[in-house]
This record gives C-alpha cells, structure tokens and sequence, in this order.
C-alpha cells in the first residue's frame, strides 16, 4: 500500500486531533492514573491492530480515532507521574530529563520507524510496535502495583 503526503499528513492530523481532545476534555482525570495507562494501551493496540491489518488506506482511518485517544491517555499518565517525580525530587531535577526525552524519542523513533519501514514494510511495522505493548502494559502495572522505598538524596535506598 502506498500513501502519499496528503493522507498522511491527515493521518497525522486526524490523530492530533484526537490526542488533543483527550488532553482538554478531562478523561484521565475522571478515569484516574492506572485505568488511564491501561485503556490507554488497549486503545493503541487496538489501533495498531487495525493499522497493521488495513487491506486499503480508507481502512487506516478507524484506526486514527483509537490512536490519537490511547497516545493522549498515555500522554496524561506521563506527565501526572512526571509530575509526582518532580514534588518528591525537585522540578529542577526532573525537568532537565523531560526535555530531553522527547526530542530524543522523536528522534530515534522516526529514525527507527523509517528504517523499519524501509525494510519491512510501514505497515509490518505497526505489527511489530504492537509486540512491544505488552511489555509496557506488565511495566505500567509493575510500577503502579510495587511499593516504593524512600530514597536518599544520592538515590540509595534506605532502610529503617
């Protein structure tokens, strides 16, 4: 299947418009942080699925909605967590790290996505990323459910 610059960059805007719905109509905040990251990873994976199984570019579209809305969930869920990491450490610490984590995602993930595509095929590649969610959904969970020790200042963990 080939997709020229004008679907994909609906494509693109179509998910955009999604993602932005979620972040200004306050979902996650009435869904809370855990059920946010899991519908969240549901949604993607949905979309993926879709994405990957599309026969034709019309069949790309159902798969725009559940995207945008499962990256805007994620998106809240990261930057609450960013957020709570900033009060227990500092937000001068924590913001260093955050502004240099999306550029440098956007980056590789472009990078590694082009050249994937390259080799596999672009709509293989929604099949692969859908390997990988998974692993994010048993690390969300591991993160949300494990007790956390206080830590020091040089980040050892005390005891008491």
């Amino acid at each position: 299947m080939h997709l020229d610059t004008a679907h994909a960059s609906a494509f693109v805007a179509g998910t955009g418009l999604a993602f932005i719905v979620v972040l200004f109509a306050g979902v996650a905040s009435r869904l809370g942080l855990r059920r946010s990251y899991l519908i969240g990873f549901a949604l993607v994976s949905l979309a993926l699925l879709i994405e990957g199984a599309a026969p034709t570019t019309a069949w790309l579209w159902p798969g725009v909605l559940p995207q945008g809305l499962g990256l805007g969930l994620l998106q809240i869920g990261t930057l609450t967590r960013i957020a709570r990491i900033g009060t227990r450490f500092g937000r001068g610490k924590v913001s260093g790290v955050n502004l240099l984590i999306a550029p440098v995602g956007s980056l590789c993930g472009s990078a590694i996505g082009g050249l994937l595509g390259q080799r596999i095929g672009l709509q293989n590649v929604f099949f692969l990323f859908f390997l990988f969610v998974p692993g994010f959904v048993m690390l969300a969970w591991w993160q949300t459910y494990a007790t956390t020790a206080p830590l020091t200042t040089a980040g050892a963990v005390t005891t008491k």
